[in-house]
């Protein structure tokens, strides 16, 4: 199940324009949800319908929301069964252990000025209580208390990560472990709700070939020297800095 979320948002980027966007009649076929998930009553693609913005934003929030109660089922079912981890683990070697240990503690790590570069440009994005949180995190992985809450798009987000990846300019990670760790961290503002960023979205993003963000926060370019600068994108945003 977690590899059709996963395809379903590979498609979703595919296909999403952006806001004040119309979309094709047949765009549920076109994201492929009819061919991942079961749905009642879904229409064939020669119905004039009309897909307005409200309605692909409802329905990845839709999906999002889906994929976050799957990832908490897992979590969840996973504690129920320590006789069985316990006995797992007695039958490892030690080596193997360590190293499973070793990949799970995986955490991004920003290079040189990174991290207090970033965080000048997203600063903005947070308020002044998550900014407090949001710097430590960046430069010294402290966990924040909850979730710190992003005030822009989710993929606007995932998208600066994932050109900072990109440039070697986050090091000490896979893809995956990158993505982990912003769903972890991380969450974002729809409407007026917040809302989770779970792991397939990020990685439909960030692990895969999509398209580029059409609304990016920042642009990471490479200089002459061979090395790569962060450059904030100027654009309305809610204004949280002191």
């Amino acid at each position: 199940m977690a590899q059709r979320f996963q395809q379903f948002w590979v498609s979703y980027h595919a296909h999403y324009d952006g806001y004040g966007m119309h979309y094709a009649e047949n765009y549920m076929m076109q994201v492929r949800l009819d061919k991942l998930f079961h749905l009642r009553h879904l229409q064939p693609d020669t119905s004039h319908v009309l897909v307005e913005e409200k309605f692909v934003e409802d329905l990845a929030e839709s999906v999002k929301l889906r994929e976050t109660f799957l990832q908490q089922l897992r979590k969840r079912t996973s504690t129920l069964l320590p006789i069985e981890r316990e006995q797992a683990l007695a039958a490892t070697p030690l080596s193997t252990i360590q190293a499973i240990s070793a990949s799970v503690k995986s955490v991004p790590r920003f290079v040189e000025e990174t991290a207090g570069e970033l965080y000048h440009i997203l600063k903005g994005y947070f308020t002044p209580e998550d900014q407090q949180q949001l710097l430590p995190l960046l430069q010294d992985n402290q966990p924040p208390a909850a979730p710190l809450v992003f005030h822009g798009n989710g993929n606007q987000l995932a998208d600066a990560f994932k050109q900072l990846f990109e440039a070697n300019l986050i090091v000490g990670c896979l893809k995956a472990d990158l993505e982990e760790w912003i769903s972890g961290h991380f969450a974002y503002v729809f409407r007026r709700q917040q809302r989770t960023l779970p792991t397939g979205y990020l990685a439909a993003i960030i692990s895969s070939n999509a398209r580029p963000c059409q609304s990016p926060i920042l642009d990471v370019r490479k200089q002459p020297g061979g090395t790569y600068a962060i450059y904030p994108v100027l654009r309305t945003q809610k204004n949280y800095n002191c």
